[in-house]
């Protein structure tokens, strides 16, 4: 992703985990392409659903190290490969190209809630 300005989907991600129930990356992802919402790379303004859920999951990894939200409910399968994510720098995390179908799809469907009433706002992304 090389530097991003991610404070939009910050935004978002921020007020639908607050929401009673929390919210999926994969339903961030849904907010952000409905109202037309990008990740501000270096490379430019990038809209397909696969920058918005790595920016989405790039906010995810923030709000975590700083204690800011918790997973919900999580099935046997989430579980294992939310350690194995949090294992490995997300940035570093190559589980294959698989898409909504496979381990990214599994990942994009944990629910996240708010831990704290102020969640930070993540503005830059650097790698």
């Amino acid at each position: 992703m090389g530097h991003a300005r991610v404070d939009n989907i910050s935004r978002c991600f921020n007020r639908m985990v607050k929401r009673e129930g929390g919210a999926t990356i994969r339903e961030v992802v849904d907010e952000l392409e409905r109202t037309k919402q990008a990740l501000h790379a270096g490379e430019g303004d990038l809209d397909d659903r696969c920058m918005l859920s790595l920016g989405v999951e790039v906010i995810v990894e923030q709000l975590l190290n700083s204690t800011s939200i918790e997973p919900v409910d999580l099935t046997r399968r989430q579980k294992s490969l939310l350690k194995q994510w949090r294992m490995h720098d997300s940035d570093e995390w190559d589980c294959g190209d698989d898409g909504e179908s496979g381990e990214y799809g599994i990942l994009d469907s944990i629910r996240w809630r708010a831990l704290k009433k102020r969640l930070p706002v993540i503005e830059y992304h650097e790698n």
